[in-house]
């Protein structure tokens, strides 16, 4: 297979005098059937994997070559699809806390605020 450029996208070519044919670099990919560049959804990813989430400086940061800005839904949405595809590794190749001989001390958390001058029944 070879690499050409038709229509403005790369694909490979298959070179066998009977096959003939074309598929696309993001075919069967996550990167199939996205309005984003490559080069967008590894920036996107790369910042996702930094912890920036200011959605703000995403936006700032996301800026295309013609000056317009990816939009907050897009960035949203790629940042669930990313955390999607971590927990879809984490969830085939789990990972053992502690083990034989190590205690492991868990911690609860409470993840709400209190409610000061107002009553429990509002």
């Amino acid at each position: 297979m070879t690499t050409r450029v038709k229509d403005g996208t790369k694909c490979f070519r298959c070179n066998k005098q009977g096959c003939r044919k074309e598929k696309g670099f993001f075919i069967d990919t996550f990167f199939e059937g996205s309005h984003l560049s490559c080069k967008e959804i590894f920036q996107l990813a790369y910042f996702w994997s930094q912890n920036l989430t200011a959605q703000e400086f995403l936006q700032f940061q996301m800026k295309r070559n013609d000056g317009t800005v990816i939009s907050t839904r897009t960035i949203v949405d790629w940042k669930q699809f990313l955390r999607d595809i971590c927990v879809e590794h984490l969830a085939r190749n789990p990972v053992m806390l502690g083990g034989p001989g190590t205690i492991v001390e868990i911690d609860e958390t409470v993840i709400s605020r209190r409610k000061y001058n107002r009553a429990w029944y509002n």
